[in-house]
């Protein structure tokens, strides 16, 4: 009888066919957890630096937390090699590498160094071109038990860096000894055969800066199906200050970052002064319901639910900054004229000092707060962002504008009608610059225009509430309050299903303004639950139960600007109670 195999039976031979010469040194079954040098000290690291951190990491709790691994960047070897072609420890190391693997294990940690692929590191110091297998058993002889291997000097073709990754790979392998494989390509086009590689693959640029992080956010969410255990995506480091105090994002955009990186199950490495931690930074990475959504066995990574890109400028001027400066993104105010961002369309960098007005949902946020007559008679100043209501260029777009009080406007040189308005007697709202014209809802989320009277009509009706600074309008989607923004710029909601049949679900917001973010049912629909589920929620940042919703319902939680964050785990309720048969 001739035997056939089905497409299915087919494709699973092939597949582990081609592991044998995959990583398989059962490591990388959770993402890993530590502390790594680089924006610390740079390329500075020494063993005193070593020695310090660890004993730090054991009193402040992080090791007990799960924060393992010690890891060393850039800066820890000689530009030379040896008369045997062996790498030489940097003098800052004057007993080497074995007595402080040694010093690390004794005290429970492991130890981790970097290398590049190139014939030398991004500082100039000795690479592993053409010395994998050498280097790697060197690593092993040295009680190494965590290799990063970085980019710099090398071919960029797709082809040459996969060569060069799997030569280390296999040096790795060779030598007996399990080292976790960290693969720092900067790419996206690593993430679909890192499980080939590596452990753990870098899939974007530096995150040097919050611009930075959020980029690594937007890759991520477009890789998930590749990550899982014995191979994550690796979004770069977590960000604070480094040993001079210098912070590279501050405490909030700390907290939403690790809440990103645990829902995107990514490596958590801290890569700053964790010997001088402040009490908030600390409680953030001791946080052990959030640390245990990034642990989850499941292994399952975060997907996008509602929202959009997080970034603060299109992937193409990110590829492009990235490119120019060595694999790091800094902020694009920093590099570009504005002429030139508002051309690049680099979203909220383009135009200083200026943002559609919106009607969304009102919410207790200050975006959504007025004042009238605080700038100049008849203006109505926002209370987030200090910009003016303003009928731009004297046309109909409704827009926050810097509150100009002096050389004239679009209507004169001594003409500011288009900055003043007014709730009439009969509930329109208006400008004295266009008398037959009314303020008008163009939708939730639309900017709002001028457009021609009508007595009566709805979407012309506002009040203020001059308690609450809100011009509000009742709709029959509930009440919507004039909003500086869009009310969900730069803002996401990302979630990730958890070993237990619960999700974790995260909401971001990196946008400039205050927000309310909602995931309604469709959002929640993405968790597969049908509506009528009953989902216990648990606050993990408040660590409190709220009320229960259905999965048909909804949460809005209300978001400060610039790194404002929520995360809540949410748990199918079943009713216990089984009717007896009759």
């Amino acid at each position: 009888m001739q035997l056939r195999l089905s497409p299915a039976v087919v494709t699973l031979l092939c597949a582990s066919a081609a592991v044998v010469s995959a990583l398989n040194n059962g490591l990388g079954r959770l993402p890993q957890m530590g502390y790594n040098s680089w924006y610390d000290v740079q390329m500075g690291p020494s063993a005193e630096l070593v020695e310090a951190t660890a004993q730090a990491m054991a009193s402040n709790g992080l090791q007990a937390a799960g924060y393992k691994y010690i890891n060393l960047a850039d800066g820890i070897v000689q530009t030379t090699r040896d008369a045997n072609g062996n790498l030489i420890p940097d003098p800052k190391f004057p007993q080497g590498f074995i007595g402080l693997a040694d010093f690390l294990h004794a005290k429970g940690y492991l130890f981790g160094v970097y290398t590049d692929r190139g014939p030398i590191t991004c500082g100039h110091r000795m690479g592993a071109q053409g010395n994998e297998a050498k280097d790697a058993a060197w690593y092993a002889a040295q009680g190494i038990d965590y290799v990063k291997e970085d980019s710099c000097a090398a071919p960029s073709d797709h082809q040459t860096a996969y060569a060069q990754y799997a030569a280390m790979r296999d040096g790795l392998n060779a030598t007996g000894r399990s080292l976790f494989f960290s693969l720092c390509g900067w790419n996206e086009w690593y993430s679909p055969v890192m499980r080939a590689l590596a452990n753990s693959a870098r899939i974007g640029p530096d995150d040097s800066n919050w611009n930075g992080l959020l980029v690594d956010i937007d890759d991520m969410l477009t890789l998930n199906p590749y990550a899982g255990p014995g191979a994550w995506n690796d979004p770069c480091l977590l960000l604070g200050e480094d040993q001079n105090g210098n912070a590279a994002v501050t405490e909030l955009q700390g907290r939403f970052q690790f809440t990103a990186w645990a829902v995107l199950a990514a490596p958590l490495l801290l890569s700053q002064n964790v010997r001088n931690l402040s009490s908030y930074r600390l409680e953030t990475y001791l946080n052990e319901e959030v640390i245990g959504v990034n642990q989850d066995i499941f292994g399952r990574q975060g997907q996008l639910l509602a929202g959009g890109h997080v970034s603060m400028a299109p992937r193409a001027l990110n590829s492009h900054m990235a490119r120019r400066f060595n694999g790091s993104v800094p902020d694009p105010r920093s590099v570009f004229s504005k002429k030139d961002l508002s051309v690049l369309h680099g979203r909220h960098w383009g135009s200083d000092g200026q943002a559609p007005l919106t009607l969304t949902a009102c919410a207790a946020v200050t975006s959504q707060q007025w004042q009238w007559n605080v700038s100049a008679p008849g203006y109505l100043t926002n209370v987030a962002t200090q910009l003016c209501a303003n009928i731009d260029n004297c046309g109909t777009a409704i827009i926050g504008y810097t509150c100009v009080t002096s050389g004239g406007t679009c209507c004169g040189s001594s003409c500011y009608a288009g900055l003043q308005f007014f709730i009439a007697a009969d509930g329109t709202f208006r400008s004295p610059s266009q008398p037959t014209m009314c303020v008008t809802n163009m939708g939730a989320g639309q900017q709002a225009a001028l457009a021609p009277c009508q007595p009566g009509l709805a979407t012309q009706q506002f009040t203020y509430d001059a308690a609450a600074q809100t011009i509000a309008q009742s709709t029959a989607d509930g009440k919507q309050c004039l909003t500086v923004g869009t009310g969900a710029e730069a803002a996401a909601v990302i979630g990730r299903p958890l070993v237990d049949g619960s999700w974790a679900v995260a909401f971001l917001n990196a946008g400039p303004f205050p927000v309310n973010l909602t995931c309604g049912a469709g959002c929640l629909n993405q968790t597969g639950w049908e509506p009528e589920q009953v989902l216990a929620v648990r606050d993990l940042w408040a660590h409190e139960d709220l009320p229960d919703i259905l999965a048909s319902g909804s949460l809005s939680p209300s978001l400060p600007a610039d790194g404002g964050v929520a995360l809540y785990k949410l748990t199918p309720k079943f009713n216990t109670t089984i009717p007896t048969a009759e």
